[in-house]
């Protein structure tokens, strides 16, 4: 995973995951340990399991790019229902080639980083950040999700691993071949410039 090449930029959101390491985490775990209610996010619902769980899984933003990931792969699984450990532990789905999931896993994490600051960006002062506000970041983090695919497969060059020459040119959002991967976005999703 961590030989991708992507920039650490891309990266260290999904080693912070791992470690709980992103800012105010550790805040939030220690008040509910002191019996204090667990902390609010902007989007208005409580985490009582706690930040990441929430922001990385349940939070209304992470839903959008979760359903959208779910959309690619409904021709590849007989089920597309993604499950955390697929995400969180870069465990490709049932027919999902690993190479693809290792870069799909990186960019998700990190655009949903993303979308947890603009949300807290766009709080209000009181009460929990306008339903339509909610939307909109949900759509910038499948769009950053996307632009982050674009960034490998533009960076990849002609220094990639030879494992993508074994991805079919089809498969849901990196094809493979003999020269490298290529993006494979929906039909919503503005293809890359020339």
């Amino acid at each position: 995973l961590w030989a991708v090449r992507l920039e650490p930029e891309h990266k260290e959101p999904f080693w912070r995951l791992a470690v709980n390491g992103f800012a105010g985490f550790g805040m939030h775990a220690a008040q509910v340990t002191r019996g204090q209610p667990a902390a609010r996010c902007p989007c208005g619902l409580a985490m009582p399991l706690g930040d990441r769980e929430h922001h990385f899984w349940s939070c209304c933003v992470a839903l959008h790019l979760r359903e959208s990931l779910e959309a690619e792969l409904d021709g590849v699984m007989s089920s597309p229902v993604l499950e955390k450990q697929h995400l969180w532990l870069a465990l490709p789905p049932g027919g999902a080639s690993g190479v693809v999931w290792d870069v799909v896993c990186l960019a998700a994490v990190a655009a949903l980083e993303c979308g947890r600051q603009w949300l807290y960006a766009a709080r209000p002062a009181q009460g929990p950040v306008p339903a339509a506000t909610r939307t909109r970041i949900g759509v910038r983090v499948i769009a950053d999700f996307w632009a982050r695919l674009r960034a490998f497969v533009e960076d990849c060059g002609q220094g990639f691993h030879k494992a993508w020459c074994d991805v079919p040119r089809g498969h849901p959002f990196l094809g493979g071949g003999p020269r490298g991967p290529r993006l494979n976005p929906p039909a919503d999703v503005e293809p890359p410039s020339p």
